[in-house]
């Protein structure tokens, strides 16, 4: 059934992936890094219904990025937007050469499609305000922004996930993977005025995905002539702590109490806020079992593993700390 759902959206001549060794602690400075802006700034979760990655641009005013919801009508800036992958979306690749560009055979893939499925984002770009008569090229001389791929951070590729973005053909047509690095055919060229399409965004391991984009047109003469473009941040959230993180296996007690193994009893008082029992409120992003971020008031960000929690690394202190219960809770 799940290959059948991947093989009803063939798209894209696949680029292979490759693994990418770090260490660890390089990994985990260079995850705090794209975490923490990230983080901050975005506010909602959004896991169904059908939405854009929204770029426009207006003679005079300028460049806007953001995401668009169907149901309401309205934008919001992207930074404040987590598009989130729930279990709903993990597939199985299959054995079929046109798809080695999502990995090997039989490996977990968490799939949007571009067809609408209730259970999962219905995700598409779209250019709702760009008019016709301002930039040069285009099908119809409609006028043409291209989309390019510039990086993806955060905790999903700090384990060696890839992004890909294709689109159904006979083979599927590739538009962007990180399985090979990251380059110039990285793109989609046509964006035109008023453009809306969907694609399929698969992302081959857990966790948070921070991409960045970059738009740029060449203007008509009578609109100043020239290059102009800009720069684009969509996040992406491939399960949350409670599906595949840290605390994936703990057991349910019940009245909202759990256990774990590493952390001990504690309350879920939001998806990702927890109350511990010995440390008090925490926040738990995305993140695999072995290593993971959390944040704790008045500790900032913290970098631990079940193997060796309560110790835990602490960039604003530059050093090891083990973890007791604070005093300014």
């Amino acid at each position: 059934m799940i290959g059948s759902k991947i093989a009803n959206r063939r798209l894209g001549a696949g680029k292979g992936r490759a693994a990418r060794p770090l260490s660890r602690l390089l990994a985990a400075a260079l995850a705090l890094l794209s975490l923490q802006p990230m983080l901050r700034g975005a506010d909602t979760v959004v896991r169904t219904g059908h939405y854009d990655l929204g770029i426009d641009y207006v003679p005079g005013e300028g460049w806007t990025s953001y995401i668009w919801d169907f149901a309401t009508r309205t934008r919001r800036p992207a930074h404040e937007i987590i598009l989130h992958l729930g279990e709903s979306t993990r597939e199985t690749v299959p054995d079929d050469a046109d798809f080695a560009f999502l990995g090997s055979a039989g490996e977990s893939v968490w799939i949007l499609p571009e067809i609408f499925d209730a259970e999962r984002l219905y995700l598409g770009i779209g250019a709702r305000q760009l008019g016709r008569n301002i930039f040069t090229g285009g099908l119809s001389n409609r006028g043409r922004v291209t989309m390019r791929l510039l990086s993806v951070e955060g905790t999903g590729p700090e384990q060696g996930g890839d992004m890909v973005m294709w689109q159904a053909a006979f083979p599927p047509r590739v538009h962007f993977s990180t399985a090979d690095g990251i380059g110039p055919e990285d793109a989609l060229e046509e964006i035109t005025a008023n453009f809306h399409a969907h694609y399929n965004f698969a992302f081959t391991e857990p966790g948070l995905y921070r991409a960045r984009f970059a738009f740029s047109g060449t203007l008509l003469p009578e609109r100043g002539g020239g290059e102009t473009g800009t720069e684009a941040v969509y996040t992406f959230e491939v399960l949350h702590a409670g599906d595949a993180g840290p605390l994936r296996y703990a057991w349910d007690l019940g009245n909202g109490r759990k256990w774990s193994s590493w952390l001990g009893g504690y309350s879920a008082e939001t998806e990702r806020w927890i109350y511990a029992d010995h440390l008090r409120w925490m926040y738990l992003p995305a993140g695999g079992p072995d290593s993971f971020w959390l944040y704790m008031p008045g500790r900032g960000w913290l970098w631990s593993g079940q193997s060796f929690f309560p110790w835990s690394w602490s960039p604003r202190e530059g050093a090891w700390t083990y973890l007791k219960n604070p005093t300014n809770s």
